[in-house]
């Protein structure tokens, strides 16, 4: 978790649009790839190991949600559950009590 919440940080200072702040997020051999990008500072590129079921995927999210839900996440492993063009389902590894969605961002 704290690996996935630093680089989801560090993608978030540049983000284009800072009311949106739109991350890139790609899924694929068992790491996420996390893009942003803003016109006059550039582009951060940013990767977190993860262990992956099922193929990838390309998704964009609102980064300050990613935050606020990995900041109040205690456990060391989270779990998000997601597919294509739908929400993001976000839970603790052994621990049900909280679930929390995140609805994807469509981006250009």
């Amino acid at each position: 978790r704290e690996e996935f919440t630093g680089a989801v940080e560090r993608a978030s200072i540049i983000a284009k649009d800072s009311q949106y702040n739109i991350i890139n997020f790609a899924f694929a051999d068992n790491q996420i790839k996390l893009m942003s990008q803003h016109p006059d500072y550039g582009t951060v590129e940013d990767y977190a190991a993860c262990t992956m079921d099922g193929d990838g995927l390309a998704i964009s999210f609102n980064g300050r949600f990613i935050i606020d839900i990995l900041r109040h996440c205690q456990k060391e492993e989270v779990l998000l559950n997601v597919k294509e063009n739908s929400p993001m389902k976000v839970t603790e590894k052994g621990d049900d009590t909280y679930t929390y969605v995140v609805t994807p961002m469509r981006t250009r």
